[in-house]
């Protein structure tokens, strides 16, 4: 029997990582019926001491003990619903990972889905490139990336000759490449890949039905206005969008947790089963977060607006914008390039009313393109 591991980053106390980690295992369970197929225990002493400093709180009480809750369930979630690891590996020191994955003896690796590819000087989860997961130094298995990305990657940090060489040695070491967003593909031909060097697979959220997770809890039910779900931008441009959305009769919901005065939020106690289920309750939702815009989608009937502001993205080259036009909706995508909060709320109801889409059929059209990757990680790996 074959063994595979899947690196992904199911540790981060992050609703969407969590969640595509257990969709992957379940649709690799799924293609590989002739495989064990684990989750590769590791997690990066960078990602723990974010965590960390996220329970912290400048004033008081201090200790944000809603993040604890949340981390706490999130990491419940992954032990009750995910087959991992017998072992499991923290720690910064590539060596160590490296001698890690290697006594789990894995035929196969696949690396992602999720940022695992982003190539920045600081970030929450991992060190600069190339680390564990681009592979280094890992022989005589099959590396496999699924849906894998370099999102908000600084890329002008590849203008390193050393390090884009380096890098273009170690994915080229991959029996087979898929990734999530054309910004990861733009990564790729950057380090030298040609366009046929990498397919596209989308986010595993899209790829699996996870409805039977879903909890649906009594929440909001005393609200007398339609629900406007807010996620993302800065503290300031957040409060611009509550503004007209209140102007507009919505009751604000923030998914972020830091609801402002009159506005709601989900408690912080629910599971990650219980988050699932607000989704289908929104008449409107604003975001800049990936698998916000998905949830919202495959659970619910609301009009998503993806927001990509300038802080986050210099070019206009998010993962969000990908997915929107991908499914046809590009007209639903607000660009903020600073200054003066311009959102035309019923300008975008307007487009989404006369776009007259049946976006879960197009999610359903994603999965079938999707097939021909499956099927030929399933043929590297089983055949």
């Amino acid at each position: 029997m074959n063994k595979v591991g899947i690196l992904t980053l199911h540790r981060a106390v992050n609703n969407g990582a969590v969640l595509l980690a257990y969709c992957e295992q379940k649709i690799l369970q799924q293609l590989l019926p002739n495989s064990k197929v684990e989750i590769v225990d590791y997690s990066s002493t960078i990602t723990r001491k974010y965590t960390l400093r996220n329970l912290i709180r400048r004033d008081f009480p201090f200790f944000d003990r809603g993040y604890w809750i949340k981390w706490h369930n999130l990491s419940r979630f992954v032990k009750q619903n995910c087959e991992l690891s017998s072992e499991s590996c923290k720690t910064d020191d590539l060596g160590r990972v490296q001698r890690f994955i290697q006594r789990q003896g894995y035929d196969t690796v696949i690396v992602g889905s999720d940022i695992v590819w982003q190539v920045r000087e600081k970030s929450s989860f991992t060190q600069l490139p190339p680390n564990i997961y681009f592979l280094p130094e890992i022989k005589e298995i099959k590396k496999i990336s699924f849906a894998a990305s370099a999102d908000r990657s600084q890329f002008s940090l590849l203008d390193n000759a050393n390090l884009r060489q380096s890098l273009f040695r170690l994915l080229n070491d991959f029996q087979f490449i898929t990734v999530r967003d054309e910004a990861t593909g733009g990564f790729l031909k950057k380090l030298g890949f040609p366009e046929t060097g990498f397919y596209f697979m989308p986010d595993p959220t899209i790829l699996w039905d996870f409805s039977e997770l879903v909890e649906r809890p009594m929440i909001w039910n005393n609200v007398n206005k339609p629900l406007a779900g807010l996620a993302g931008g800065s503290r300031v441009i957040r409060a611009r969008i509550a503004e007209l959305l209140i102007q507009k009769g919505y009751q604000v919901v923030d998914l972020l947790g830091n609801p402002a005065k009159e506005q709601l939020t989900v408690p912080s106690t629910y599971t990650l089963a219980q988050r699932l289920g607000v989704y289908s309750q929104f008449d409107l939702v604003i975001t800049d977060r990936f698998h916000e815009s998905i949830l919202t989608m495959k659970l619910g009937h609301a009009p998503v607006i993806w927001m990509e502001t300038v802080d986050r993205y210099t070019e206009p080259i998010s993962k969000g914008r990908d997915l929107f036009q991908r499914l046809g909706i590009s007209d639903m995508i607000w660009r903020y390039e600073g200054g003066e909060v311009l959102l035309n709320l019923d300008d975008y109801l307007n487009k989404w009313q006369r776009l007259s889409i049946d976006v879960k059929a197009r999610f359903a059209v994603l999965r079938e393109e999707a097939q021909t990757q499956l099927n030929r990680i399933q043929e590297l790996i089983e055949g």
